[in-house]
């Protein structure tokens, strides 16, 4: 009078003998366990030890919108603030990673010259030495830094990056005269070596006509060092280049074309941002 069941796993239909944990169905013609398995704790779909209060075994699919309050783990890793989700491919839990263009960029180095009584001297970088312009010190400047001046200093010891942007806040003193005949009077940045940006001031005196005679003359600076010219400054030039490596040379060079006592270049701060 015993019936006996043959079931190849344990989700295979039972019908008409409730077995423990399994939540029934009802067929259309008769009573039987389903897939859906309770311990009183947690409920498993596919599986028999669930460990979570949903534990699905096997693929989902949602239609419509899932809303999740907390965070959400795929491998376990809930991931770090501003990391996205990167596919690792079929059958394989996607990955947190931080994006590159989400990297922050973070100060590292700061040479500065700054305005007061004491020189704070050349800081480590070489091909001018330092004079005070109306109480502010300056790298270079007036008698210092004209034509073909370059300013230099490679740094040592940079942390793991990927990229490098330089600030290079300048001024330029006395005429920088822009003439269309001379050709332009510049500041170049480079960055190992490479030639990364430049800079034109702005004439003190505007821009000049082809034969090189002055219109316009600019009053919003005053002559504050060196001769009668305005001198404009600190204005910013910024580049920005790949970078890897351990070591960086700035190189800044006065490309203008008059000595130091007509067109010389100053810098006030120099500024080092390293992105991770």
């Amino acid at each position: 009078g015993t019936q006996w069941q043959i079931k190849s796993s344990p989700f295979d239909s039972v019908c008409g003998t409730a077995m423990a944990n399994y939540v029934m169905k009802w067929t259309g013609t008769e009573l039987c366990n389903s897939i859906i398995y309770d311990d009183g704790t947690n409920v498993g779909i596919g599986t028999v030890t669930p460990s979570y209060k949903l534990h699905v075994a096997g693929s989902g699919y949602v239609r419509d919108s899932l809303r999740i309050d907390g965070d959400f783990r795929p491998g376990g890793n809930p991931g770090s603030p501003g990391q996205v989700l990167i596919s690792q491919g079929t059958g394989v839990a996607p990955q947190w990673q931080t994006p590159p263009q989400f990297q922050s960029w973070y100060l590292w180095h700061v040479d500065y010259w700054w305005a007061g009584p004491t020189d704070p001297g050349p800081q480590g970088w070489t091909g001018a030495t330092t004079t005070n312009c109306g109480g502010q010190w300056l790298l270079g400047g007036y008698s210092q830094c004209g034509t073909g001046c370059v300013l230099s200093k490679t740094l040592t010891g940079l942390p793991p990056h990927s990229e490098v942007m330089v600030e290079v806040f300048w001024w330029s003193i006395d005429s920088w005269d822009q003439h269309r005949r001379d050709g332009l009077d510049t500041i170049i940045l480079y960055l190992d070596n490479q030639k990364i940006s430049i800079a034109t001031p702005h004439t003190p005196y505007g821009w000049n006509n082809a034969l090189g005679t002055s219109t316009d003359n600019r009053t919003s600076n005053n002559s504050i060092c060196g001769n009668n010219a305005i001198d404009i400054g600190p204005q910013v030039m910024v580049g920005q280049i790949a970078h890897s490596q351990v070591t960086l040379t700035v190189d800044i060079k006065n490309g203008a074309n008059q000595p130091s006592r007509d067109e010389s270049l100053g810098i006030q701060m120099v500024r080092i941002w390293l992105k991770p």
